[in-house]
């Protein structure tokens, strides 16, 4: 898939998220920071749409007989402010309930095993800096996930430092989990559980000054550091290259502290070789794309 599909989706949901009354009025700049109130939740519903390609071969020399599999997930998630210290708040965050389902390209919708409710209690400062995440569920869950580490839709946005203006951005980080093969390990040998950093640049789209709060429209993109897994699989000698980029689109509410609606889309590409020297097999490259949209239920 080329870039410039990737870009007419961003354009296409840029163009929905902007639609505001007549009445709103646009402001100079602004100094984003996370200042919530204690014990206020925010629930988040996510809708995330898979599609998993897996060939043999690499770049032209993929076999043209692949698997396509489709996969789509609806997930709902609270985060609740548990306690204010001095600039530093601990929030929890719970994912409440997933539904997942999976399918060969045109087959039967099969339901993917949930793995239940799971939760995690987050230290966050005013930039959204996470420095300190513990998991409080009883299920086992790597202090690593990445939908314990972000706040909107699976992102970890670090706030600038300085107030930003309409038309400037700032570099960011961003840590994202590999969505889209969990229920797949038997096509791929992949367990899907690691994270994807993302070097990226945020820009201020627009900033919309109204009585109660102050929105922030917010552009994102960013291309996946170059990343090597070498006990992802499940099995023996077997290495997997990952690469790729994302685009997306946020709208941050300062009366509600939180990102109140954004899409994302992010193509991912994934090298697997297994064996070594004369014993490796041709490489098999995975192709995901996920398409995500998310908004907070007031």
């Amino acid at each position: 898939m080329r870039a410039s599909t990737i870009w007419s989706f961003v354009g296409t949901a840029c163009l929905a998220l902007a639609v505001t009354p007549h009445t709103m009025l646009a402001q100079q700049s602004i100094l984003l920071r996370y200042h919530p109130r204690a014990y206020t939740p925010v629930q988040t519903l996510t809708r995330s749409a898979i599609m998993v390609t897996i060939s043999e071969g690499t770049g032209e020399a993929a076999d043209p007989d692949s698997i396509t599999i489709e996969a789509s997930w609806l997930e709902s998630m609270t985060q609740r402010v548990r306690e204010v210290r001095d600039m530093q708040y601990v929030v929890e965050v719970s994912i409440d309930s997933t539904r997942a389902r999976r399918r060969p390209i045109a087959g039967v919708w099969r339901d993917i095993s949930d793995r239940g409710m799971r939760s995690a209690r987050l230290v966050l400062d005013d930039r959204m800096r996470i420095t300190e995440v513990e998991v409080t569920s009883t299920d086992t869950v790597a202090t690593a996930d990445s939908k314990f580490r972000g706040l909107a839709g699976g992102l970890e946005l670090v706030f600038p430092e300085g107030p930003v203006a309409a038309g400037e951005s700032w570099a960011a980080d961003l840590v994202l989990p590999l969505k889209g093969l969990e229920g797949l390990e038997a096509e791929t040998g992949f367990s899907g559980s690691a994270e994807l950093i993302a070097r990226s640049t945020v820009t201020v789209d627009s900033i919309i000054a109204r009585a109660a709060d102050t929105l922030v429209y917010l552009q994102v993109r960013g291309n996946f550091l170059p990343t090597a897994l070498t006990e992802a699989p499940e099995v023996v000698d077997a290495a997997m290259n990952i690469s790729g980029g994302f685009a997306g689109t946020l709208i941050w509410s300062t009366g509600w502290n939180a990102y109140v609606s954004g899409a994302s889309r992010a193509l991912v590409t994934l090298v697997m070789h297994i064996g070594v020297g004369e014993l490796a097999s041709a490489a098999t490259t995975i192709r995901v794309d996920v398409t995500e949209r998310f908004q907070i239920r007031p």
